[in-house]
This record gives structure tokens, C-alpha cells and sequence, in this order.
């Protein structure tokens, strides 16, 4: 067994917080369950020493394995790890059950003391986006058909697409990068940066991918919130080549707005060139008015509830939930 690494700065800097009194050290034996699922999201522990294994307790599909009777192991976390937290920041029950591999010492505090540390900016920061980065690894994909009959899932933009978004962005076609950026150029690094730094509050992003392979992806709808305009975000939508004329613009689109309506955004705004008839029949879903905004390009402003309520009805519950658990986990890391 290798040497236990040092504690992180996270770590050193949460003992020596007031808050910190409050947090409780315990020993458990080796496969008692710390954490059980389906328990109140009440509290949260830190892995002081030893060794934990993170096991699903419900399947996808909603299906209990019995105690007793392991799920598929998720994960297995160490000295110094973070566990509980989401039951915490989206006011859930425990998703997993945490079990001792050997023997293990935790620190335990309950929602009080988690409010109390949340108050440090600097844990709050660590906190939140690991969350925010866990829960968007966690939201169980949507189910979705297209209007043209394409069966797909919606899930949230991850780490792993990070390859294949910019091999796409390289190999894009000349019309494709005109329509995205309204350049012949393809976007600098800069750009590419910005457009993959995720934090589910500035910027929201759902992913339409492959049912039989998830980790493909087939197209992208995001908002981005207008710096001036605080009650505003601007949506964009990005289809595959290969993918086109299936109706996934119209999913992606409905998705977005649905989440940017739960958040409480009052407008949708989009920029599109004049010829891109494509992204424009996304809109004329509820007969947007558009303007000229400059040579070549148009723009309209919709209500994000009502472009959501004309795109996808029967996904709007959904997508609801899964927004406000990551959108409330990513603020804290902002805040």
C-alpha cells in the first residue's frame, strides 16, 4: 500500500474553521455502510483514512438491489475525499451507499455545519464544482424521440466530449463553421476554451447522443447568459453533418429553452445568418419576429417557456428537475 498523500489545502484550510468543531470522528469497520442510498441527505463525510467503495444501490431503471447483494461499484475513493454532498446541495436522499473497504476513519457533520462551511468562499468554491462536475456525470440521460422520429438521449455536456468536440470543430465543414461563428476562420484556442468551460450558470449546455453508444454525441444546445442583459441568455444549437434533417435541432432547441425558462431567464435571444433557414425554423415554431442585426445577420427574442412548451411538452418535468440540481450545485461554487 502507497504512502497517504498530504492533505490538500481544501482540507487544512475546513480544520481550521469554527464550523469545523462541530464535525464528528468516526471509525467504521471494514464493510459497514457508511452511507446507506435512499437515506435522508442530511449529512456528509470526509474520508480521513482508509479506503471506501461507492456502490449503486438503484439502477437506472429504478430497480433496489437488496442489501446484502452489491451493485455495480461506481467508484472508489480515499484519504481527504468528499462524500454526500449532493444529497446536501440538491436537498435529496443519498444516491449511493459509501461502504468501508477496510478498515476507515471519517469525519461526520450534518446540514447545519455543511451551511456553516459553505459560508467560506473557499470551500464553497471546491465544493460546488466538484458537485456541479458529479451531478452532471450523474443525471440519468432523457429519454427522447425527435419529431422525425429518431430515438435519442439528453444529457448534459461532460469532460469526455472534450476530444471528440474538438475533433469536430477541426474537421467541420466551410458553411458549418460560417453558421457557428459567422467567420470562414475556424475559432482560435481561446475560443474553443471558452466554449468547453462549462460551469452550468454562465453557460448550459445538453448534448443529443447515441442511445446505443452515450458517449457519442450528435449535436449540442447551449445558452450562454448575455453579459448585458441579465435576464436574458443567447441560445445556440450545433448538429452533426452527419446528423442533419432527423429533428434534433428542434430537441436541442426545446431542450435548452426549457432549461433556461426553469432558471428563470424571461428571454431567449438568437443570432443566425439570414440564410440559415435550418436554425430559423427552430424559432418559427411560435412565429418569431426577426430583424436585422447587421449585414448578413438576423436576431429574435422568444420566451424561453413557450419555445419549450412548442419543442418538447413531455421533456420539459425532466429536464426541469435535472437543471435546478445542477444550476443550484454550480451557484455555491460561485458564489
Amino acid at each position: 500500500m502507497g504512502e497517504k498523500a498530504s492533505p490538500p489545502e481544501w482540507y487544512r484550510h475546513t480544520l481550521d474553521l469554527d464550523a469545523a468543531r462541530s464535525l464528528v470522528e468516526i471509525e467504521y469497520k471494514p464493510g459497514e455502510v457508511m452511507m446507506a442510498a435512499a437515506s435522508p441527505g442530511d449529512e456528509f463525510l470526509i474520508i480521513v483514512d482508509g479506503q471506501c467503495r461507492i456502490v449503486e444501490r438503484q439502477t437506472v431503471s429504478g430497480v433496489h438491489h437488496p442489501l446484502g447483494v452489491d451493485g455495480p461499484e461506481i467508484a472508489r475513493v480515499g484519504p481527504y475525499a468528499l462524500v454526500g454532498e449532493i444529497g446536501l446541495l440538491s436537498r435529496n436522499v443519498h444516491r449511493h451507499d459509501v461502504i468501508a473497504l477496510g478498515q476507515v476513519t471519517a469525519l461526520r457533520g450534518d446540514a447545519e455545519t455543511f451551511a456553516e462551511l459553505l459560508e467560506d468562499h473557499t470551500l464553497a468554491e471546491m465544493i460546488g464544482s466538484t458537485a456541479a462536475r458529479r451531478l452532471a456525470e450523474q443525471v440519468v440521460p432523457i429519454v427522447a424521440t425527435t419529431r422525425m422520429g429518431r430515438s435519442t438521449m439528453l444529457r448534459p455536456m461532460l469532460p469526455i466530449d472534450r476530444p471528440d468536440y474538438i475533433q469536430k470543430l477541426a474537421t467541420a465543414s466551410a458553411e458549418t463553421i460560417l453558421n457557428r461563428f459567422f467567420s470562414r476562420a475556424r475559432p482560435t484556442p481561446r475560443v474553443v476554451e471558452r466554449l468547453l468551460n462549462i460551469d452550468f450558470v454562465h453557460q448550459f449546455v445538453w448534448v443529443a447522443v447515441d442511445p446505443d453508444n452515450p458517449t457519442t454525441t450528435w449535436g449540442e444546445g447551449r445558452y450562454v447568459i448575455d453579459q448585458r442583459h441579465e435576464s436574458t441568455v443567447e441560445l445556440a444549437l450545433a448538429v452533426d453533418e452527419g446528423q442533419r434533417g432527423a429533428g434534433l435541432g428542434y430537441l436541442l432547441g426545446g431542450a435548452v429553452a426549457a432549461s433556461a425558462a426553469a432558471v428563470g431567464f424571461e428571454k431567449l435571444s438568437v443570432y443566425v445568418l439570414s440564410e440559415n433557414v435550418a436554425m430559423r425554423k427552430v424559432l418559427d415554431q411560435i412565429d418569431a419576429h426577426w430583424r436585422r442585426f447587421e449585414p448578413g445577420v438576423v436576431t429574435t427574442t422568444v420566451a424561453p417557456g413557450d419555445l419549450a412548451e412548442a419543442l418538447v411538452p413531455e421533456l420539459i418535468e425532466p429536464i426541469d428537475l435535472a437543471t435546478h440540481d445542477l444550476i443550484h450545485a454550480a451557484e455555491v461554487a460561485l458564489s
